[in-house]
């Protein structure tokens, strides 16, 4: 693979950042919810059981 260009390197960096920054956003709202329900490692647990293993598309 040829090396990437700059445009490309900073492409790919803002695009690696917009989803850690989505990632972080969706944990803060799974663990929210979960602690409102107090049930926060029960929801925890399903949803990273879910993101591994998902069922068919809806």
């Amino acid at each position: 693979m040829s090396e990437w260009t700059e445009d490309r390197r900073i492409a790919w960096h803002a695009a690696w950042k917009a989803w850690v920054e989505a990632v972080v956003e969706v944990q803060a709202a799974v663990s929210a919810y979960a602690i409102a329900q107090a049930v926060r490692h029960q929801v925890e647990a399903d949803v990273k059981r879910t993101a591994r293993h998902p069922g068919p598309a809806a």
